[in-house]
């Protein structure tokens, strides 16, 4: 067969010329992978430097939506004896730590009792005297008793017991709903040629804890029916025994120890009271989700209250920027934003002049967070910049935790105009949302190649077999997927992407076979 050069003409009719580029809208975009946040917790708590004797409590109301309080309540510790030598010293009794959870109503005011320790037993010379109960909580602790006169081997003849710890609490009105109890005073020492060694006051407890003896009879465990720790009797008469430790404060008050009972003898130890939780309030949470630790053991004594909660209310921040087709910032105002979650007020808003639109989350009762769907008002040619990073398919939004760190919150893309976020619990939620004036532009650029990849011209043999390359360079300003030639004839040509940000570009390649043509 005769071979004939085509003219550039007939070549032409192949080119690029011909090449019809069309391109779709970008894709829905994805979950963006950043750390999504835990939800915040509120705490607050209280001790005796808060508080008073003639009002011992901080009044609390619960706040709107919620019906779980976590709390770390505490009694106080109870006094020890005098510090004189370490067979005549004995520490109290360690105050109790419960830690838990109540149901509570909106509304209710909830009462919270910090606890005092009790006293130890005072060194003044050559005198002693008891230590006196904790005054300040929900149940006081009774005082130690004994005073010492000295003058004995080194004064320390009728060494005198301390004071019990108070009980700690949080009580609606005057019906208790924990009750952390306090610990017991020691029991005072004396001498009878070798030691006759203090006592260590009982720890609070779920029973309260048992006083020791040194002969003296032990206190008894949660013995009285008065919630205040019980007074510790003087030693009768002239015998100056070892004083008694007075009884921790608790739900029931733990009982005095004994005063010892002749010159020779120690004086028994306080027991410590007895705890209490309300078994109709009580309900079962995870602290830490709370933000709260539980003790390491159960007795700390320093009669703190804290208690924590998650609020019902938090919101959302919209705040947006505009850009028109040559980049210049353009105005944002009267962009429209809407949500479909339930409980939001109010439903819609605008933007206003500064770019900013606020929507409060309402939680059900006792959720800690709520996914909240934003959408923006379809405005056409004018869509949401999603594209960065080198990838299309980016989040609508950038969102953060409104605190210190702004923490990155996980965007979740819904379709073109909304996404979705988790809002914890009281927390403040900012969203920045970026739109540009679409100018969407292709440009291609091409040329004919042998199999090799040698450029041909603009002019090849009939009956060879060519490549026709595109360079295809999205000028716009928006992304560009769907890439496709609208020129039917086959083959179709096969492009390195079918997707291409601003300023990308893809390389698109077809073989054909030269046709004869009449000259």
């Amino acid at each position: 067969m005769e071979s004939r050069r085509l003219r550039a003409g007939s070549i032409a009719a192949l080119g690029v010329a011909t090449l019809i580029l069309c391109a779709a809208a970008a894709a829905p975009a994805t979950i963006d992978e950043r750390s999504s946040t835990v939800a915040l917790a509120k705490q607050y708590s209280v001790d005796v430097s808060k508080v008073n004797s003639t009002t011992p409590y901080v009044t609390w109301t619960v706040p709107e939506c919620v019906d779980t309080v976590a709390y770390i309540v505490s009694g106080g510790s109870g006094g020890g004896t005098r510090p004189v030598g370490t067979a005549q010293h004995a520490d109290g009794g360690a105050g109790t730590a419960q830690s838990g959870a109540l149901k509570v109503a909106p509304g209710e005011q909830l009462r919270l009792y910090p606890a005092s320790q009790g006293a130890g037993a005072i060194l003044s010379g050559s005198t002693g005297d008891a230590g006196g109960g904790g005054s300040i909580g929900f149940a006081r602790g009774g005082g130690g008793s004994g005073t010492d006169s000295g003058g004995f081997l080194g004064g320390v003849r009728g060494n005198p017991g301390g004071g019990g710890g108070a009980a700690g609490a949080i009580a609606l009105g005057s019906a208790p709903l924990v009750v952390a109890a306090g610990g017991g005073g020691a029991g005072g020492s004396n001498w009878d040629g070798t030691p006759q060694r203090a006592t260590p006051g009982g720890s609070g407890g779920q029973n309260g804890g048992v006083g020791l003896s040194n002969p003296a009879p032990a206190a008894v465990s949660g013995a009285m029916a008065s919630s205040a720790g019980s007074l510790a009797a003087n030693p009768a008469g002239n015998i100056q025994g070892g004083g008694g430790g007075g009884g921790g404060g608790g739900y029931r008050g733990g009982a005095a120890g004994a005063p010892g009972a002749n010159t020779y003898q120690a004086g028994g130890s306080g027991a410590g009271g007895s705890n209490f939780v309300d078994p109709a309030r009580q309900t079962a949470v995870a602290l830490d989700d709370f933000g709260l630790t539980a003790p390491a053991t159960g007795n700390i004594g320093d009669g703190t209250v804290t208690i924590a909660w998650h609020p019902c209310v938090g919101t959302v921040t919209i705040t947006g920027s505009t850009t028109d087709a040559t980049g210049a910032a353009s105005s944002v105002a009267g962009w429209g934003y809407s949500t479909s979650t339930a409980s939001m007020f109010p439903s819609a808003a605008s933007l206003d002049a500064s770019g900013s639109a606020t929507f409060s989350v309402g939680y059900v009762t006792g959720a800690s967070s709520r996914t909240v769907q934003i959408t923006q008002a379809a405005r056409s040619g004018w869509p949401i910049n999603n594209w960065s990073g080198g990838t299309i398919d980016g989040p609508l939004a950038s969102c953060t935790l409104g605190d210190a760190t702004a923490t990155p919150v996980q965007v979740t893309t819904i379709d073109a105009n909304t996404f979705a976020v988790d809002v914890p619990a009281g927390a403040s939620i900012t969203c920045r949302i970026a739109n540009i004036e679409a100018a969407p532009r292709l440009a291609a650029t091409g040329e004919l190649q042998d199999l090799d990849g040698t450029p041909l011209g603009t002019s090849a043999v009939a009956g060879t077999s060519i490549r026709q390359v595109f360079t295809v360079t999205n000028t716009g300003n928006v992304p560009v997927t769907e890439l496709q030639a609208a020129d039917t004839r086959a083959p179709a040509p096969t492009c390195g992407s079918s997707a291409l940000l601003p300023q990308h570009s893809t390389t698109c390649v077809r073989e054909l076979t030269v046709q004869r043509t009449d000259l």
